[in-house]
């Protein structure tokens, strides 16, 4: 699910009883949030803040706050921004969303149901911020031959 987040506020006059006379925009808190259904070992070490890939070639993941490891808090997420793209499955008739600089993130409400006949559902989330070039990109929606992949 994208949300661009975009906000805006009005301005009221109170000479007119508080009658909303002007509107702003005021900015966007872009998230893009989906739900990864494997435990897949890039996707994995890319948004846990402390993820390895264990001698086993699996994903190992871990949390250890004592502050000489990245997962003390404070940590900034962008030390693991990514490029994102969205890849419709229907890519003649939807849009493309690229995210220039993803922040990863997994929403704090997981819960790993880790059984037998039940799928693995890990939420994730990923927040948009300016890219580091002049430009200050933060993302594009349209059809794949007009979003610029840089």
């Amino acid at each position: 699910v994208f949300k661009p987040g975009i906000k805006s506020t009005q301005v009221t006059a109170e000479e007119l009883g508080g009658t909303a006379v002007e509107a702003y925009y005021t900015g966007e808190n872009v998230v893009f949030t989906a739900i990864l259904r494997e435990f897949d070992p890039d996707a994995i070490t890319a948004i846990f803040p402390r993820a390895t890939v264990g001698a086993s070639g699996d994903p190992m993941i871990e949390y250890q706050p004592d502050g000489s490891h990245q997962t003390r808090p404070g940590m900034r997420l962008s030390t693991k921004a990514i490029k994102l793209l969205f890849v419709p499955k229907a890519t003649d008739s939807h849009p493309y969303i690229i995210i220039y600089k993803a922040l990863p993130a997994v929403e704090e409400t997981l819960e790993l149901m880790l059984a037998f006949n039940h799928e693995v559902s890990i939420p994730v989330m990923f927040f948009g911020i300016p890219d580091d070039a002049s430009s200050r990109k933060v993302y594009q929606i349209g059809r794949k031959e007009d979003i610029s992949l840089t």
